[in-house]
């Protein structure tokens, strides 16, 4: 008899979504999407404070590459608007730790 029901005891994993990704930790404790670290680049600067601390970065990429630059203030590897740098260039911005570990990501294709 065949059942459909899946076994507690499975150890298969389940299937990925985009609304539910693979994700794993890295050594530094940043939280890595892995189905989007297979298909791209991502380009890694873990910074632990205490959350709600702030940070002065100052960030330069080629203009053909900002569009992909976020900062994941909150280590939940999706990148909300207020995640999305937008000052490039010439001018320090102050970003504030959700979490107290914050990713800086850059997609390369």
């Amino acid at each position: 008899m065949n059942s459909c029901s899946k076994n507690n005891n499975d150890s298969t994993p389940e299937s990925p979504t985009p609304e539910k990704p693979i994700i794993e930790k890295n050594t530094w404790g940043a939280n890595i999407n892995k189905q989007e670290a297979q298909k791209e680049y991502m380009i890694l600067i873990t910074e632990k404070k205490p959350s709600s601390e702030q940070i002065e970065l100052y960030i330069e990429a080629d203009k053909n590459d900002q569009n992909g630059v976020w900062i994941d203030l909150n280590n939940d590897v999706m990148c909300q608007d207020n995640e999305k740098v937008s000052v490039f260039g010439g001018l320090y911005q102050k970003y504030t730790f959700s979490n107290n570990i914050m990713t800086m990501i850059k997609m390369v294709k």
